[in-house]
């Protein structure tokens, strides 16, 4: 499912409409989560290290937390 995500939704949705949206508005926008060696890497650990049905970007957070005050990781997302 994780690979029919990355290869339709992903690449023609998200990404396409990304783009068009940071043409129309002269922005440079880079997407470095999908480097192919990345998503190698997660693809070959077992769902339970990096998937929690209660928290989005989990292995995101516990790899970044010693680095950023617990007050930027644990605040709310803000709308644009």
């Amino acid at each position: 499912m994780q690979i029919l995500d990355i290869k339709h939704f992903m690449g023609e949705q998200v990404l396409a409409k990304m783009d068009r949206a940071s043409m129309a508005n002269s922005l440079e926008v880079r997407v470095p989560f999908l480097d192919h060696e990345i998503c190698e890497f997660v693809f070959q650990l077992n769902l339970s290290v990096y998937y929690r049905k209660d928290e989005t970007k989990h292995l995101l957070y516990q790899n970044i937390k010693d680095h950023f005050p617990t007050e930027i990781i644990n605040r709310k997302n803000k709308a644009l």
